[in-house]
């Protein structure tokens, strides 16, 4: 989806993308709203070859509804959104998962109306699995989640990476982040929370595990670099 200043919206039946090459989603310069509302399996994308799950960057605002979407990306990042707001419906799937890429999912500067929602299905892992990436597992600028049931592995640096998290009501839960610091740099953490402005945050842990390999440094990290106020809670974890 390219330059376009009108709305955009996808309802009726499941609709499946499956790509070898290149993005499954790919929105850029689009000033106007997408979105995704689609019955049965929803919003399904599977990419292989190096191509993008769902891709979006200087766009004006992106939603997907629903309960039954998925992303999988071999050997690529299975959600990139850049410069581009996410809406109050959110950015919802029951499972994303992403191996081999430089990050299996960046967010940066998507806003604080919605947030990204990973649900699974109430069982370990089924939320998907972020395996091997090159850098952070899950990188977050300046946005907002709620990951649960997720499984992140193998990161070379940290399992999830957060700078800048906006709103209160962030959460990961159920979710295991195992191998971080795969690169051996003994600095990287399993959970990498910075803020450096000041605008407040606020992150639940919950029924979670944070564990290294042979390096890695802190299960958890939280550190408060300006005058931001940063709220976290940690139960069961």
């Amino acid at each position: 989806l390219g330059t376009n200043s009108a709305a955009t919206s996808f309802t009726g039946s499941q609709i499946t993308v499956n790509t070898t090459s290149g993005a499954g989603v790919n929105i850029a310069t689009n000033s106007g709203s997408v979105s995704f509302n689609n019955a049965g399996n929803g919003l399904d994308i599977v990419t292989a070859g190096g191509g993008t799950g769902l891709a979006a960057s200087g766009s004006g605002t992106v939603t997907i509804q629903g309960t039954s979407n998925s992303i999988a990306s071999t050997n690529a990042t299975a959600i990139n959104v850049a410069n581009t707001t996410i809406g109050a419906s959110g950015l919802n799937f029951v499972s994303v998962a992403s191996s081999g890429a430089a990050n299996g999912i960046v967010l940066n500067a998507t806003g604080s109306t919605g947030s990204l929602t990973v649900t699974g299905t109430g069982s370990a892992n089924t939320g998907g699995t972020i395996s091997g990436a090159t850098g952070n597992g899950i990188d977050v600028t300046s946005g907002m989640i709620n990951l649960g049931y997720m499984q992140v592995k193998n990161a070379a640096g940290h399992g999830i990476d957060l700078l800048n998290l906006l709103g209160t009501g962030n959460t990961i839960s159920n979710t295991t982040v195992t191998g971080f610091d795969s690169g051996g740099a003994n600095t990287e953490n399993g959970l990498n929370w910075l803020s450096t402005g000041s605008t407040a945050g606020g992150l639940t842990v919950s029924n979670s595990t944070f564990s290294a390999g042979s390096a890695g440094n802190e299960g958890i990290f939280v550190e408060a670099q300006s005058s931001g106020a940063m709220t976290l809670t940690v139960t069961g974890s």
